[in-house]
């Protein structure tokens, strides 16, 4: 359902940490991303605030727990690796805004490779230029994440 205040967990394990990447964005209704985590090729897991944000490592085979809580009164969020939040140099627990503002989170989603604007319904499929899908008849090496563990709760206005 959707919610002005949620919190998602995620726990996968990444079977490589040396190439391609996974994309996780909570969204609205509309689907728009208001929150992005990229575990990236070289290891390193980003947040997208306005900008992307190195907020830690992971490694291939080992397990990853993220949590998110996501306050759409305030455009924040928190991140905590392993049950660990990410704090401030004073002990306080970091904020991190949003990429954009959002009223409700409804759905979180995954994918392997970067969001593609093009083509679009209002393309011709016959007369697509090479530069909209470069090399899309190319093979790729595999990437694999097993997903355990997946909760989305709504949070109450107390919590």
């Amino acid at each position: 359902p959707a919610s002005t205040r949620c919190r998602v967990s995620l726990t996968l394990t990444p079977s490589q940490a040396d190439h391609g990447c996974l994309y996780g964005e909570l969204c609205t209704p509309e689907g728009a991303s208001a929150v992005r985590f990229v575990l990236r090729a070289d290891g390193k897991l980003y947040l997208r605030t306005t900008t992307e944000v190195p907020v830690g490592e992971y490694q291939s085979g080992e397990p990853l727990t993220i949590t998110l809580e996501a306050d759409c009164t305030t455009f924040c969020c928190t991140l905590a690796l392993n049950g660990e939040p990410l704090r401030e140099s004073d002990g306080s627990v970091k904020q991190f805004r949003f990429m954009r503002a959002a009223n409700q989170i409804s759905r979180l989603v995954l994918r392997t490779g970067p969001y593609l604007h093009t083509p679009t319904l209002d393309m011709d499929p016959e007369v697509l230029p090479e530069s909209i899908l470069p090399s899309s008849d190319e093979p790729v090496q595999e990437v694999v994440y097993t997903i355990k563990q997946v909760e989305f709760a709504a949070l109450s206005e107390k919590n």
